[in-house]
């Protein structure tokens, strides 16, 4: 989808994307392709997205290879996810839903729904399957996303995702929060710097500094993150 924003007194559009299923980052400018890669130690990934002249989310290739194991020197499982998606529309003609169908073996459906402001209001990851992954979004008055919280099938605990700006709206701080003994315990922080950036202010590269507190053990690592973005 394609929003027109004011924007120092000048309107520009802003393209929707949903990355990695459900993460939601918004893009300057007419989008046409983009790509992401990253040189984390643990999940190598490679995700590229298309999108038609109206910003619409057309598909998308999730490419991963994760490395398990003592010092994660072994053990290397590679996926592939091939995505197509359509949009649902009211008798208006305005977007209510985005749904997205994988291609390939591993078939599942993913749908996102819009609330009256254009704003995403949920997330659900199969829809077919009652141990499916739903999710919600919480934004500002200014329409930023402030909290996006995932909540897992079986006894797996809810996730709830909180986030900080910085002037120019770029997303600098990310913590995971899970209920432990009733209380809000941060699992994960990520701390994020920006490199450099294209034309439109779009960054493509970033670097992610990661503190993961597990119940056995706390550790930190650096990912770099690069993107390439074409425009109509």
């Amino acid at each position: 989808m394609v929003f027109l924003v004011t924007a120092c007194g000048r309107q520009r559009p802003e393209t929707v994307w949903l990355f990695d299923d459900d993460e939601l980052t918004m893009l300057n400018g007419n989008v046409k392709e983009i790509a992401i890669g990253n040189d984390a130690p643990s999940t190598n990934l490679f995700y590229r997205a298309y999108f038609d002249r109206q910003g619409n989310l057309l598909r998308s290739e999730r490419r991963t290879a994760i490395t398990s194991g003592f010092l994660r020197a072994f053990n290397i499982t590679r996926d592939t996810t091939k995505m197509e998606y359509s949009i649902l529309n009211d008798e208006n003609g305005k977007n209510i839903a985005i749904v997205g169908k994988s291609l390939g073996d591993n078939h599942f459906t993913s749908k996102w729904k819009f609330d009256g402001q254009d704003r995403l209001s949920s997330y659900v990851r199969d829809v077919n399957d009652s141990l499916s992954i739903t999710g919600s979004y919480k934004f500002d008055s200014a329409g930023i996303l402030i909290e996006h919280k995932l909540i897992f099938p079986s006894s797996a605990k809810p996730v709830l995702y909180k986030y900080k700006y910085d002037r120019s709206n770029r997303l600098v701080e990310s913590m995971s929060f899970e209920k432990i003994n009733g209380k809000d315990s941060c699992i994960a922080k990520q701390t994020i710097k920006y490199n450099s950036f294209d034309s439109h202010q779009n960054w493509t590269r970033m670097i992610k500094y990661i503190q993961q507190n597990t119940t056995l053990i706390k550790y930190w690592y650096n990912d770099t993150v690069t993107r390439e973005i074409t425009y109509y």
